[in-house]
């Protein structure tokens, strides 16, 4: 965990997926946009929207710059491109970014957790160099969806691992915890090594395309163990959206109300 520092506080981000993921000409748009609800940094994908700005660090920083906006993280698929992994280090080093997020592995056997924590393993021994910590996301559907399932990851890893929580996909895929504790249960057992916080939340109705405050997600035991923590790093906003919210304005609306639950939470 980022050390505390006197009158540090987290700093607040939002990913790209509310809107669908603008890149090209609608990156420097979206990101005036989200800097005027009062977001201090971004997060998006290395595959999915944002491959033209992974191939051009220089001209992603600018636009970073023009916005007054950090890079709080990049999310990659877990594969075999590690030509591609190296890209996203340069980016990421160009924007002075250390959170590479990784999406993914599909299946449950023996073995297979056994290549996932290879896999995470050898990533983390090729980005530490370059300043980048790796960090495994909890997700439906993947290799480590519930919370024993992630933990059997999480522990075979090495003391240099990093841990991050999706606190929503935890709401919604750690079954295997009592709801109330879902959203913290990873932030107590892992806590001196969380280098991110994803904030999302989950109702059945709306699924994972919920305002935060809106649904199940314990936020506020978020908040107050996140205040506990004395931790200082990025807690990353997320809503599953599409094009369609971002061409209608509710992209915009739902960004706002989502950065008043957490200035009203975290104070911050």
């Amino acid at each position: 965990m980022e050390a505390a520092q006197a009158g540090s506080l987290p700093r607040v981000g939002i990913t790209s997926l509310l809107w669908g993921n603008p890149s090209d000409d609608l990156l420097a748009p979206w990101l005036e946009e989200v800097r005027s609800i009062g977001y201090e940094g971004v997060s998006g994908f290395s595959d999915w929207g944002w491959q033209s700005h992974v191939a051009d660090p220089q001209g992603f920083q600018k636009h970073l710059d023009a916005a007054g906006l950090q890079l709080a993280s990049i999310i990659a698929p877990l594969d075999l491109n590690f030509d591609r992994y190296r890209r996203v280090f340069d980016l990421m080093n160009e924007a002075s970014c250390e959170n590479l997020i990784i999406l993914g592995g599909f299946g449950r056997e023996e073995s297979e957790f056994r290549l996932v924590i290879d896999m995470m393993s050898y990533l983390t021994t090729i980005a530490k160099p370059r300043g980048v910590r790796i960090t495994y996301h909890n997700h439906t559907d993947n290799t480590g969806e519930t919370f024993a399932q992630f933990c059997r990851i999480m522990d075979g890893l090495s003391k240099d691992r990093s841990v991050m929580v999706d606190v929503g996909h935890a709401t919604k895929d750690f079954v295997d915890v009592e709801m109330s504790q879902r959203t913290t249960v990873v932030l107590d057992r892992y806590e001196n090594d969380i280098s991110m916080i994803e904030l999302k939340d989950f109702k059945l109705e709306t699924g994972l395309n919920t305002v935060l405050g809106q649904g199940e997600a314990n936020l506020p035991a978020v908040a107050e163990k996140v205040k506990t923590m004395a931790y200082t790093g990025w807690l990353v906003v997320e809503q599953n959206g599409d094009a369609t919210m971002r061409e209608n304005g509710s992209a915009s609306r739902c960004a706002r109300e989502s950065r008043a639950v957490v200035r009203d939470l975290f104070g911050i």
